[in-house]
């Protein structure tokens, strides 16, 4: 499938403002109050959409007789368009089927670290998301103050939070066979631990065309010592 990954900033914690592109991980939530992403779901070999009960007074003769367009009875109609099974029949089968999924959103992410779920690859896409929305306040705070100071930046001291959540995510990405390195040094950088974040670059980060740019502006970043998220390009 072709995805647009256009959008109106891109930023260094890998935030995507106004994407075309989906943003939330694939992290979805059962009915049942389990977490899990999209690619470690079954897939189905049809999608349930039954017909609708037949609408009242189905039984009278008049609804069953006469024709029509083009030749076609009302009772065939009817029987194609309607479910006439007992309401026990029906209801049976929606038990059967696959309850929906719902979507995870941002504000309730909180929910999945206190669910105790264990599964790395959920907390990872969870502390992620939750990384990044929590820097969405100084985003705000840095589009204001860049729109009248290119020169400076606002300063960005992450909170006992913030901080605990990011150590997570590393901690996380360390299980990792092969983990995001680039993901890694950023992390550290807003962590203002620039040693590591130097040695990373350094020693773990593999060149590759799509995240250079990303890898270029963090590098420049490190030098100067600014934990800041800033952007890396916009009107993607």
């Amino acid at each position: 499938m072709s995805i647009n990954h256009s959008c109106w900033e891109y930023w260094t914690d890998g935030r995507a403002v106004k994407s075309l592109a989906p943003q939330d991980g694939g992290l979805l939530k059962c009915v049942c109050g389990n977490y899990f992403l999209y690619r470690q779901a079954e897939s189905g070999s049809i999608i349930y959409n039954p017909p609708p009960p037949p609408p009242e007074g189905w039984e009278s003769e008049e609804v069953w007789s006469g024709f029509l367009q083009r030749g076609q009875s009302r009772k065939d109609y009817l029987l194609a368009k309607y479910d006439f099974r007992p309401e026990s029949e029906r209801e049976q089968e929606r038990l059967a089927k696959p309850p929906d999924e719902l979507i995870v959103q941002d504000e309730e992410l909180e929910a999945v670290f206190a669910s105790g779920c264990s599964n790395t690859d959920v907390l990872i896409v969870a502390r992620r998301r939750y990384w990044r929305h929590l820097n969405d306040e100084y985003r705000e705070v840095y589009r204001k103050h860049v729109g009248s100071d290119l020169e400076k930046y606002p300063e960005y001291k992450p909170s006992k939070l913030q901080q605990e959540n990011m150590l997570n995510l590393l901690d996380l990405l360390s299980k990792q066979l092969t983990p995001d390195y680039l993901e890694i040094a950023e992390l550290y950088r807003e962590l203002s631990d620039f040693k590591n974040a130097l040695s990373i670059l350094a020693t773990k980060y593999k060149e590759n065309d799509d995240q250079q740019a990303t890898a270029d502006k963090i590098a420049n970043l490190i030098v100067y010592k600014q934990n800041q998220p800033q952007i890396v390009d916009m009107y993607l």
